[in-house]
C-alpha cells in the first residue's frame, strides 16, 4: 500500500544549504528518507569575489543549493543530517541556514501544494 502524504502544518522553516556540487542528489535522497518532499535543488554557479565568499568557499567551484520547507519540530534533526552529508562542520566549504517562515500558514502551503 502506498504511503499517504500529509500536508505540512505551520509553523514551518526554510532550510537553505549550499554545498559542493554533486552532493545535492545525496541531500535529496536523505530528505526523501525522512519523508520530506518539499525541497528543490539548484545549481549555484559563480559568485562575486569577497572575503565572506572566500570564507565559505563559494568562489572555488560550482555549488548545489538546497531549499526545503520543513515543520519546525523536524528542523534541528534535518540540519544535523544535512551537515553530516555535506561535511561542512568538518572539513568542507559550504553553509546551512534556517529561516523562519512566520508568514506561512497552512492556507499558504495549500496554495503552493507543499506536501510532507
Amino acid at each position: 500500500m502506498a504511503k499517504e502524504k500529509t500536508k505540512i502544518k505551520a509553523p514551518t522553516e526554510l532550510i537553505i544549504a549550499i554545498c559542493d556540487k554533486g552532493l545535492g542528489d545525496d541531500l535529496e535522497r536523505y530528505l526523501s528518507s525522512q519523508n520530506i518532499t518539499s525541497g528543490i535543488i539548484m545549481n549555484g554557479k559563480g559568485t562575486a569575489e569577497s572575503m565572506v565568499a572566500d570564507l565559505f568557499g563559494f568562489g572555488m567551484n560550482n555549488k548545489d543549493i538546497l531549499l526545503c520547507i520543513v515543520p519546525v519540530e523536524k528542523t534541528e534533526r534535518l540540519v544535523a543530517g544535512i551537515n553530516a552529508i555535506t561535511g561542512i562542520e568538518a572539513d568542507k566549504y559550504g553553509l546551512t541556514m534556517v529561516l523562519p517562515m512566520s508568514g506561512a500558514d497552512s492556507n499558504l502551503l495549500d496554495l503552493v501544494g507543499v506536501l510532507l
